[in-house]
């Protein structure tokens, strides 16, 4: 009976710990969704902020103003970009405007690194040299996406 009692008790420790493990690992999951989901909208402020600037509807400091000036050169990548989510750390999708498909391979290429940029500033607290893997949608239609060597190179579908 005791052999029996204490298969019983092994069994039943290896069930909390299985039990233990798969709520740690939901736990996890949940906190890098949340955490996703907060670059997400970090990233998306730094476009609407972007937005602004190349408008001339933020001042410097962020604030609407009437009276600000255009800076396309600086901003202007950032009117192109309709919706971004971050999936984790090495995926995002990107949905642009009809207008991107109007730019060229390398217009197309610095926008996308400009968001790359933005995306590991938030990510990390500063740019790095690598990417995330990039699906860039036009409507319901993916346009682009990183190659699988190198997330800052562009396998384009036009």
């Amino acid at each position: 009976a005791s052999a029996e009692a204490e298969a019983a008790a092994i069994a039943e420790s290896e069930a909390i710990a299985s039990a233990e493990a798969e709520a740690a690992a939901i736990a996890e999951a949940i906190t890098n969704e949340e955490k996703m989901a907060s670059v997400t909208a970090a990233v998306k402020n730094v476009i609407s902020q972007n937005q602004g600037w190349a408008l001339g509807t933020l001042d410097r400091d962020g604030n609407p103003t009437e009276t600000g000036t255009p800076n396309l050169f600086v901003f202007g990548w950032s009117l192109f970009i309709l919706d971004v989510k971050v999936e984790n750390e090495n995926k995002a999708t990107l949905l642009v405007s009809s207008e991107f498909l109007n730019l060229d391979e390398n217009e197309r290429t610095n926008v996308l690194d400009s968001l790359q940029s933005n995306i590991q500033n938030e990510l990390y607290g500063e740019p790095t040299p690598n990417g995330v893997y990039l699906t860039v949608y036009s409507g319901n239609n993916i346009i682009a996406s990183s190659k699988i060597t190198n997330d800052r190179e562009y396998k384009w579908k036009d």
